[in-house]
């Protein structure tokens, strides 16, 4: 529950020391600072406090409402609601002397969070400017799918596009092999061998925690739509043979020796028996022991036949690889690849799921879809890609600020909830302004599924898309950073205006817009207004200088890298198409 609990503080916090409610109309954004810790007893403000209190004014310039709140620990004497009053009193005195027009209110109130005993959190309310714009109407911004007819259709003879990597980046939402609303349930198995006793040893325990991630991951994002569902099989099930049995050296998104990966599967199978419901599920997640080096490249399937105690099924099925399971790779150490193992399975599960993935920010510290592991200094993100969201319907359509770029607008304003905090009316804003492409704009938040990150990475991010594309991969974990236009990809970051050359970019804090900076665009201009509880921003378009941008040899290369060239199908053996992310059995 540990992420939950810190979006549900970081909502407290943000909402419990407010002043009662405006009794006019006027709609108000709260910026928030808790001021540095004081001395003993001391009630008077030091120099460093009167410095923060001087920076909040300059952030909020259209500042009325000046709130300062003293906290006290629940369990302190009221005694303590002197003390902690009477540095709200001198905070608020200061910022009326530094801004006599300011309308001040200072208060005392009690927190669980020991942290921010003592402390004084100023709440600083400004009103919002109105909108300008009428948005537009939703389907507007439901950007639709302009990859060739050749990769967006979905080949014959099979029923899911996503089990070759061939899923929309654009609308419609492509229907997969796991439906995206309502349960979907996998079997869960710890597989050992004869030569390779299972480890970690209190496994039940481990994948319990690990699964309770997942469905909690799945109720927050689908914002209560979809439940990931587990039969999990107790114990360290010991097959009677070598874990060197069955192995392959295949190399990702390339060839895929089938016979190997399905022969284990059935084996795992046969061994679980009739423990679980294999009419009921709908995949298979295998966590083998630590230090199992048998496929270099992930056991993995996404539609192989496996012969199950139930009969013949095609089957999802997912394990580790020599990368997951060891110290090996990218410099993670393993115990932090099995703290995280429930975001791996995310992944893998998402790309079943009608979700590509992979960008913007491949590799980065900025959602499940791009890195499933902590990478520069310990940052880690799970949240959901906002488009993917929308385009699953996690994102609801009423949530979305659409805009449309294809015509003059100016001062259109909105303010966005943290991609990280639960619900909220506005998610994200989108500007579509070619037939196939737009900008997208989203808050984000160093607290729950983001709760690694710094607290300098609060702001705004926005990205592009271009849906006529699918993602190069060629380059992943060498010459291309992420967000490197080198590499054909359906979406890349946008660094706010006068930021230095970020070309091939390997870190996401320089594209976190700050209070008063701006991304520009063809003609789209996002200004960032002001950060409390929510962002508030304002879009303008230029429709002329929204042109669509022309498509390179780069974006045919990508095709062919990913196994997907229009004009042939690469084949990891004569039964097999191969794409992202693995592979599937042919009619």
């Amino acid at each position: 529950m540990r992420k939950l609990t810190a979006t549900f503080i970081a909502v407290i916090l943000s909402l419990g020391f407010a002043t009662p409610a405006e009794s006019n109309s006027t709609k108000y954004t709260a910026y928030q600072k808790t001021l540095a810790t004081y001395s003993g007893n001391n009630t008077s403000l030091s120099s460093l406090q009167k410095s923060q209190i001087r920076a909040t004014l300059e952030k909020t310039p259209l500042a009325e409402k000046f709130i300062c709140t003293g906290i006290r620990y629940y369990d302190q004497p009221m005694s303590i609601n002197i003390m902690v009053r009477k540095r709200a009193k001198e905070a608020c005195e200061y910022a009326k002397e530094l801004k006599p027009s300011l309308s001040t209110w200072y208060q005392n109130k009690p927190t669980k969070a020991r942290s921010y005993a003592g402390k004084v959190l100023l709440t600083v309310k400004s009103p919002l400017p109105e909108n300008k714009v009428e948005p537009s109407a939703i389907e507007i911004c439901k950007i639709p799918d302009g990859r060739p007819s050749s990769i967006s259709q979905t080949p014959p003879g099979l029923l899911y596009k996503g089990d070759i990597g061939r899923s929309n980046v654009g609308f419609p939402y492509s229907k997969d092999r796991f439906s995206s609303t309502g349960p979907v349930n996998f079997i869960v198995a710890a597989v050992s061998f004869e030569d390779l006793p299972g480890a970690p040893s209190q496994v039940d325990d481990y994948l319990a925690e690990q699964t309770a991630k997942i469905s909690e991951w799945a109720d927050f994002w689908s914002q209560g739509q979809m439940q990931y569902e587990f039969q999990t099989v107790e114990g360290w099930q010991q097959l009677d043979f070598s874990s060197t049995k069955y192995s392959a050296a295949d190399l990702p998104r390339q060839d895929r020796t089938v016979s190997q990966h399905v022969g284990l599967a059935n084996e795992i199978a046969a061994k679980i028996g009739n423990e679980v419901d294999w009419q009921k599920a709908d995949g298979l997640f295998v966590l083998f022991p630590v230090g199992y080096t048998a496929f270099t490249g992930d056991w993995n399937s996404r539609g192989d036949l496996v012969q199950t105690p139930t009969g013949q099924k095609s089957m999802f099925f997912w394990g580790g690889s020599e990368y997951h399971l060891t110290d090996n790779g990218g410099g993670i150490p393993l115990e932090t690849k099995q703290e995280h193992l429930w975001s791996f399975w995310i992944h893998e599960i998402l790309h079943s799921q009608g979700s590509n993935l992979h960008a913007p920010g491949n590799g980065w510290a900025v959602g499940v879809g791009q890195n499933q592991y902590p990478t520069f200094g310990g940052k880690f993100s799970a949240v959901m890609n906002s488009w993917e969201a929308f385009k699953k319907g996690w994102i609801l359509d009423d949530q979305v600020f659409c805009l449309d770029g294809r015509e003059d607008f100016s001062e259109a304003r909105v303010s966005l909830t943290p991609m990280e905090i639960y619900g909220g009316e506005q998610k994200m804003a989108v500007v579509r302004t070619a037939e196939h492409e737009g900008i997208v704009v989203t808050s984000r938040r160093p607290v729950g599924y983001s709760e690694d990150w710094a607290s300098s990475d609060a702001g705004i991010m926005a990205y592009r898309l271009d849906l006529r594309v699918m993602n190069d991969r060629s380059g992943e974990g060498n010459l291309d950073c992420g967000n490197s236009t080198e590499y054909a990809k359906w979406a890349y970051y946008l660094p706010p205006e006068g930021a230095p050359a970020m070309d091939n970019a390997c870190r996401f804090e320089s594209f976190v817009m700050k209070p008063g900076e701006r991304v520009r665009y063809g003609g789209t201009t996002i200004n960032y207004l002001s950060k409390g509880s929510t962002d508030f921003i304002e879009i303008s378009s230029v429709a002329s200088l929204n042109v669509s941008q022309p498509l390179d040899s780069s974006i045919t290369h990508s095709f062919s890298v990913l196994g997907l060239a229009p004009t042939s199908s690469q084949r990891g053996s004569k039964n097999q198409l191969c794409g992202c992310c693995g592979c599937i059995a042919l009619p």
